[in-house]
């Protein structure tokens, strides 16, 4: 996959496609082959530098926040872990990583569960942004939205790519939104790559 390119992933429930996603981010043990990014063997890298190359945002976002800490707070963590900005600095890139994604400084305030849908997806994708990786790995992130809010998403992360100069890979159960964003797509059965080619040539 070229640099600032979509790959979209596709293929039923049980076909492998978050257990790829898994052994890209580390989660999982690669037991066979290899897995390259930057032309660096993700095997030699620690899970801490992994993620600074590579950021997930998953489709339950809710269950991926700390409902005792405050929006500021969840985009403050990486931030202050990988010593992105001085301490001094770190209020003025929660609203900068907030702008980002259209929610107002004011959001900064507020807790998980003050949140919509919507509003969460967003705050996901600015702590995504907060490591500055150079891929983003998106599991169904638009699936538990509703279709009007599922767009606005979707427009949102092309804007980012665009601006970020990002490769995303995107996984997902939507035909017609990995027929609209991804450059290549691999359809997958049983563990397996059935098809790998041009998104147009695949559909």
């Amino acid at each position: 996959l070229e640099k600032g390119m979509t790959l979209g992933i596709i293929g039923e429930s049980g076909s492998g496609k978050s257990t790829i996603l898994g052994l890209i981010q580390g989660l999982l043990p690669l037991e066979k082959g290899k897995i390259i990014i930057n032309s660096v063997d993700i095997k030699t890298l620690s899970n801490f530098k992994l993620s600074l190359i590579s950021q997930i945002i998953f489709q339950n976002v809710g269950s991926c926040f700390n409902p005792r800490l405050s929006v500021e707070n969840i985009l403050e963590e990486p931030l202050k872990i990988h010593k992105i900005v001085n301490n001094n600095e770190i209020s003025e890139r929660v609203e900068k990583l907030l702008s980002y994604v259209g929610l107002e400084a004011e959001y900064m305030h507020r807790y998980p569960d003050t949140l919509s849908g919507g509003q969460k997806q967003r705050v996901a994708i600015a702590r995504a942004l907060a490591s500055e990786p150079k891929v983003l790995i998106l599991d169904e992130p638009t699936s538990a939205l509703d279709v009007i809010v599922q767009s606005k998403v979707l427009n949102l992360l092309l804007d980012i790519k665009e601006q970020f100069n990002l490769t995303y890979i995107f996984i997902t159960h939507d035909l017609s939104v990995v027929r609209n964003i991804a450059n290549k797509v691999v359809v997958m059965n049983k563990g397996k790559i059935e098809e790998l080619g041009a998104t147009n040539n695949v559909f």
